[in-house]
Formats: structure tokens, C-alpha cells, sequence
């Protein structure tokens, strides 16, 4: 019995060990008068709740702390902290790291993040631009970015700086060189797992579309849904942040054609919000009152365009409209709706012969 009992407890304390080895600890530091929640999202590749993992740091009385988990190294991104249509910031997390966030201003950028060397030189370099990350003039952060990419190609930081604030559509060819001009320690698969998939390219797109057969997204209901396009004539992905200038004449197109080809049995209508949190994403869902439709699925990307699960389509900007047939060909890619739905008539005709639908 004895003997038994050593065991039990040996056991124990291993696996609480083991339970142990997967956190980081987060904790707030702001003026006594603050009070605010702050939603960390992330990807924690765990193999049962590990695609997307979205933790509440609740503060009161200036302080806060949380414990989250993830197996491998991780990008963070913090909403809820500043304007409603994030992410405001992003920090670097481990097992094991004990990061502290701390500030005084209403102002994400200008927050000290601690708890690792990736997250000290973060705050360095936001904290020397913090003028042209409050203006999100993106010329000028572009430039910012490239500068330091230039001058420290070793650096993961230079890396995460290019997947999470450069603007590749305003030039995709300097990303490309910037990305391939750093070091392989910089550019590693774990410091490209963190932000997204380590097996799809990070460079810019191919001159014909790479296929995408097979993806999984976030969708309504808190659930992770498997895509394969084997099951569907057409798949059009609607990415947007729900806030574009063009938003609603995007959605009444989208309207329009739910009205026409909703019943369509091998036709799938993907809403991709990019907001930064769930509260954001469904109240945008509200707002856009798309019809009910067995073709529509109401999906978001946690992190926005660079979060794991829409990685492999390399959004350039938003919002952007993605067009894949049976066999995962990128039929369309880009920013007008008409070309979306010019594209995606003749893939789901032969579901439903009538097509009176104009882009």
C-alpha cells in the first residue's frame, strides 16, 4: 500500500509538472484608475483545443493576471485594448515565460511588453516608431519595418515585424526581398509556425495561384470546420474586416447571390471576418445580415490576414475575394466582388441552370 501510494504521488506530480511546462503566465500593469478586458488570442497547435485559443486578462485596480498554455512557441495578439478593430499588438510568448505588459497611456503601442529578449526588442523598435504606428501611415511603416529587416537579418524580430505590420499590398515585391534577404534562423519554421502553418509559403504568391484543397476555419458556433473542395462545384471566400469603404455594396452583392444560387447543393458562401475578437466579428455578422443560407458559413481569422488558417491564401489586403473549383484551383483572386461572382457563375451552373445574376 505504501508502494502504491509513492507511485501515485510520483505520478502526480509529473503529470502536474508536465500540466506546468505548457504555460505562460501574463500579467498587467497599468495606473490604479484602469480597468479593462483584454483578449489574448493565439495559436497553441494543441491537438484537441489548440487551433485557436482565446484567453480574457481581466484588469481591476490597474492589475491582472492570467495563465494560458500552449505547446510550441506563440504570437499573441491583444484586442480589446485599444480601437475596437484590431489588433492594437502583438507579443511573443513560450512555455515558461512570465510576461509582464505594462503602460500608462490608453495607448497599445506605447505598452512595455517584458518576458522574453523577441518581446524587449519589440518594445524597443515600437516605442521608436510610435508616432508612425499612431498615424498607420503605411508608407512610412513599411519603410520603419524595412530599415530594421535591413539591419538585423539574424533577428526573428525582424521576421514577426514582416508578417504582422508589413502591408504587402502596397509592396509585395519589397517584402519579398526583404523576406528572403534574412537568415534561416530568422525566418525558422517556429518563428513562422507561431504566426501560421510552417508547411505553406510565406513569399510572395507564385505567378499561377499554388491549389488549396483542403483548410479549416474558425466558424459560428465556436467550432473548427474542415473545407475540402472535393465536396463542393465552387467556394467563394469573402475575407473583410466589415469597417472597407466598399463593405456594403460587397455584401449586397453577396446578397444577391446567396438569393440566386443559395440552394445550389455543391455551393459554399465563406464570410471570413478578420476582426480581432469575437465580439467584433459577431456583431458584424449582425450588421451584414447576410440571408440564411445552407451555401453561407460565417467564419473568422483570429489575428487577421495572417493568422494560421488563411495563411495559404496570401491576402494581400481586405477585403479580398478567393473563387476555388472542385479541385482547389484559385479561379479568382482580389478585391472586386464582380470579378468574384463572375468567376464563381459558371462553376455552380450546372446546380442551378437559371443564372440571371449580374456581377
Amino acid at each position: 500500500m505504501k508502494c502504491f501510494r509513492i507511485i501515485f504521488a510520483a505520478l502526480l506530480t509529473i503529470t502536474l509538472c508536465a500540466c506546468r511546462s505548457k504555460e505562460f503566465n501574463v500579467t498587467a500593469e497599468f495606473p490604479a484608475s484602469t480597468s479593462r478586458v483584454i483578449t489574448l488570442t493565439y495559436y497553441a497547435a494543441g491537438k484537441k483545443a489548440g487551433w485557436v485559443t482565446e484567453t480574457a486578462l481581466s484588469v481591476n485596480a490597474g492589475k491582472g493576471t492570467v495563465k494560458c498554455s500552449t505547446i510550441r512557441p506563440t504570437l499573441v495578439w491583444l484586442s480589446g485594448a485599444g480601437k475596437p478593430d484590431g489588433p492594437q499588438m502583438w507579443f511573443w510568448a513560450e512555455r515558461g515565460d512570465d510576461i509582464l505588459i505594462s503602460g500608462k497611456e490608453d495607448e497599445p503601442f506605447s505598452w512595455e511588453v517584458s518576458g522574453n529578449g523577441i518581446n524587449e526588442r519589440w518594445t524597443k523598435w515600437r516605442l521608436a516608431n510610435l508616432a508612425v504606428l499612431k498615424k498607420r501611415e503605411t508608407k512610412q511603416l513599411n519603410a520603419a519595418i524595412a530599415k530594421y529587416v535591413k539591419e538585423n537579418k539574424d533577428d526573428e524580430l525582424s521576421a514577426l515585424l514582416l508578417l504582422t505590420i508589413y502591408d504587402r499590398s502596397e509592396d509585395e515585391a519589397g517584402y519579398t526581398r526583404l523576406w528572403n534577404s534574412l537568415s534561416e534562423s530568422a525566418r525558422s519554421e517556429e518563428v513562422i509556425a507561431a504566426a501560421g502553418r510552417s508547411d505553406q509559403p510565406t513569399g510572395a504568391l507564385a505567378q499561377t495561384p499554388p491549389r488549396i484543397a483542403d483548410f479549416k476555419l474558425h466558424c459560428q458556433g465556436e467550432t473548427i470546420r474542415r473545407f475540402q473542395t472535393r465536396d463542393y462545384d465552387a467556394i467563394l471566400l469573402y475575407f473583410q474586416l466589415g469597417d472597407e469603404d466598399m463593405h456594403r455594396r460587397d455584401i449586397d452583392s453577396l446578397k444577391a447571390l446567396l438569393k440566386e444560387k443559395g440552394s445550389a447543393p455543391r455551393f459554399a458562401l465563406l464570410n471570413v471576418s478578420l476582426g480581432s475578437d469575437t465580439i467584433t466579428w459577431l456583431s458584424h455578422v449582425r450588421l451584414d445580415s447576410l440571408p440564411l443560407s445552407t451555401a453561407l458559413t460565417e467564419a473568422w481569422a483570429p489575428g487577421g490576414r495572417m493568422h494560421s488558417s488563411i495563411l495559404p491564401f496570401a491576402l494581400p489586403s481586405s477585403p479580398w475575394f478567393v473563387v476555388l473549383d472542385t479541385k482547389g484551383n484559385q479561379k479568382y483572386r482580389g478585391a472586386d466582388a464582380g470579378g468574384a461572382l463572375k468567376a464563381t457563375r459558371p462553376l455552380i451552373r450546372k446546380s442551378t441552370p437559371k443564372d440571371s445574376l449580374k456581377p
